[in-house]
This record gives structure tokens, C-alpha cells and sequence, in this order.
């Protein structure tokens, strides 16, 4: 006998969500919508504007998780851990530490990665803790970015030698340059 698969409706998520809710005494998700037998599908189909978008709307209850962090608390972050380290951390030691992936802090403050990143929480320490001594290290972290993206192109156009593999040839990056 094979089982036939229900097709959710938005209304029955958003029902099931409520019961949830009422049932229980911490905040609910995805786990407790499949234990209820709506899969991952539906919810990534039917809720759009992703799940705790959705509790946000409902006035469901929202784990601490879910909360959207200002920028101010997430510069705080980067802050204790540069102040830890007295170092610019990697983004696998600042996922680590304040437990927030890459992808929130590049969302918020730019989509060039972790130069831009640095380069908001500069502007933010000046603003807010004008005299950390993080600016130094951000400054000087910023500068160092700064000389190795200018190097960048001179590397790639440099002589033959600096690109020449151990047999003597030229690498098939320079070879394709000369097309």
C-alpha cells in the first residue's frame, strides 16, 4: 500500500505553527513542523519570507537564535574578539568565537568579504570607542589588504620567471594571456 503525500497549504503551516506555539513553552521550528509531517519542502515553498519572518509576523515565540542582532551588537562582537587577540581574526575564528557566520556580517556590511567588513568596524570604533587601541590593529590590518591587492595585478604580469613551472615552460595562464 503506498501512503499518498499531502499538499500543505500556506494556511496549514501557519495553523500548525500556532498550535505549536500554544503547546509549547519555548519557541518552535522547522524540526517541530516535520515531526507534525510537513517536510522541508513546503516550508522552503510555501514560507517564503523564511520561517522566523513568519513567528516575527504571527507573534510566535522566537528563539534568542532568530533574533536579528543590530549592527551595533554585531560590531560589539567583532570588538571582544579582536580585543582577545589582539589580532583581525579569520572568519573561521570569528565564527567560532561569537558563533555568527560569515554570511551575516558580509550581508550587513558589504559583499566584498572581510576588508569591508573590517573597514565598517573601523568607522564604527571611531565613531563609538574612539580610542580602542583596535584601531591601530584595524588600520594597520587594512593597510597590509590595502598593498596586497595593488601587488595582485603586478604578480599576474610579472616576469616569466614568477610563473614559470619547474620543467622551464611557461604556465598555461600565460600562454592563454598571449591569444
Amino acid at each position: 500500500m503506498v501512503m499518498e503525500k499531502k499538499a500543505y497549504t500556506r494556511e496549514d503551516i501557519i495553523q500548525t505553527l500556532r498550535e505549536l506555539d500554544a503547546e509549547s513553552g519555548k519557541p518552535v521550528g522547522k524540526r517541530a513542523l516535520t515531526q507534525k509531517g510537513i517536510s522541508q519542502y513546503w516550508i522552503r515553498k510555501l514560507i517564503t519570507e523564511g520561517l522566523t519572518e513568519l513567528k516575527d509576523q504571527l507573534r510566535l515565540k522566537i528563539s534568542p537564535q532568530e533574533r536579528p542582532l543590530l549592527d551595533d551588537e554585531l560590531f560589539e562582537e567583532i570588538d571582544k574578539v579582536v580585543s582577545k587577540f589582539k589580532s583581525i581574526p579569520t572568519w573561521v575564528q570569528l565564527r567560532r568565537e561569537t558563533r555568527i557566520t560569515a554570511k551575516v556580517f558580509i550581508r550587513r556590511f558589504g559583499k566584498k568579504g572581510i576588508r569591508e567588513v573590517f573597514g565598517h568596524y573601523r568607522k564604527w570604533l571611531e565613531k563609538n570607542k574612539p580610542n580602542s587601541k583596535n584601531i591601530k590593529l584595524v588600520d594597520a590590518y587594512l593597510e597590509d589588504q590595502s598593498k596586497i591587492k595593488t601587488n595582485e595585478p603586478q604578480l599576474s604580469r610579472g616576469k616569466a620567471s614568477a610563473t614559470t613551472m619547474p620543467n622551464g615552460r611557461s604556465s598555461p595562464e600565460d600562454n592563454m594571456e598571449h591569444l
